[in-house]
């Protein structure tokens, strides 16, 4: 079984992926390791608990397969995870920001105001802007109102365009504090959308059990059969979505679909389940693969995976 969490664009997403156990391991203070050994014998090795895998790899200078270990190569799986080469530190992928909160009002109280002066000129309110900017911003404002209510917000910014456009005196509209709040964080952006992906692999419980009853060598062939299989696995998962598209999508045009040198990520290779309620944790042969949210197509250009993009901004979408 298989499935697929989005990595946000928290950056301690990441660095929990960078443990060894990501949470799911033995817990040493509490005694879980002794009591699980005692228990059940379970192979706890360290060895080779993070793994580079991907095709990818090559373009910044990494080995797929080779062992993830140690602060240096952490600080390259950080690199990717930002869109930035790890050897050079050149950004390969601009990461795509946002307004921050701070720097938005409610848009409701904006398209009320809209909403008069399109009646006293006889027009829809989506019409009352002459350029297409504006036109195409109001329609969206009121889609995004009538779907979110009042907590929709919009960047002052974009609000002041408007405005000035329009002759909507935004000082009528706001209460002065939150448009001066507003109006000082005007400039300030924050990071949002996915920096990569987290692709989960497991097999059923009963192998798991088995493997952690076995004798060390019949769970030596378990072990290496889960993560040939896994390691095949991620092999299709290249084949299947590490590709990019250039050209407009959508509006009645397709973009083209180019091939890439492959995915760039690492594996974290877990054998034991998270422990719930402070309970020594279960034997489950499991597999996360953390693929970063960039790849670089055969035309040389990085962009975002599988993503429909005229240039190689707007990673994490």
């Amino acid at each position: 079984m298989a499935w697929v969490t989005a990595i946000g664009p928290a950056i301690a997403q990441v660095d929990y992926r960078l443990e060894a156990s990501a949470g799911c391991g033995l817990s040493r203070e509490h005694g879980h390791a002794a009591e699980a050994e005692a228990q059940a014998g379970y192979r706890m090795d360290e060895a080779d608990r993070l793994t580079w895998f991907g095709g990818g790899l090559a373009e910044v200078g990494i080995t797929a397969g080779a062992a993830l270990a140690g602060e240096a190569d952490k600080a390259k799986a950080r690199a990717l995870m930002d869109g930035v080469h790890p050897q050079t530190g050149e950004r390969l992928v601009e990461p795509k920001r946002a307004a921050h909160p701070r720097g938005k009002l409610p848009a409701a109280p904006f398209l009320a105001a809209v909403e008069e002066l399109a009646a006293a000129r006889g027009v829809p309110a989506t019409e009352v802007a002459a350029s297409r900017w504006g036109r195409a911003r109001l329609a969206q404002m009121t889609r995004m109102v009538a779907r979110e209510g009042e907590t929709h917000r919009v960047a002052v910014k974009d609000l002041e365009r408007l405005a000035g456009a329009l002759g909507v005196d935004l000082g009528a509209v706001y209460e002065a504090r939150e448009l001066t709040v507003a109006r000082a964080h005007r400039a300030e952006t924050v990071r949002v959308g996915d920096r990569g992906f987290d692709l989960t692999i497991d097999i059923p419980k009963t192998p798991s059990v088995w493997w952690a009853l076995a004798d060390p060598q019949a769970a030596a062939l378990l072990q290496n059969a889960f993560r040939e299989a896994v390691t095949e696995t991620l092999a299709e998962v290249e084949r299947w979505c590490g590709y990019v598209m250039r050209g407009k999508h959508g509006d009645g045009r397709t973009a083209r679909r180019i091939p890439t040198s492959g995915l760039l990520g690492w594996v974290m290779w877990h054998d034991v389940a998270r422990p719930v309620a402070g309970q020594t944790p279960d034997p489950h042969l499991h597999a996360h693969a953390v693929i970063a949210h960039m790849v670089c197509g055969a035309d040389g250009r990085w962009s975002t995976l599988a993503t429909a993009a005229g240039s190689s901004t707007g990673m994490w979408r």
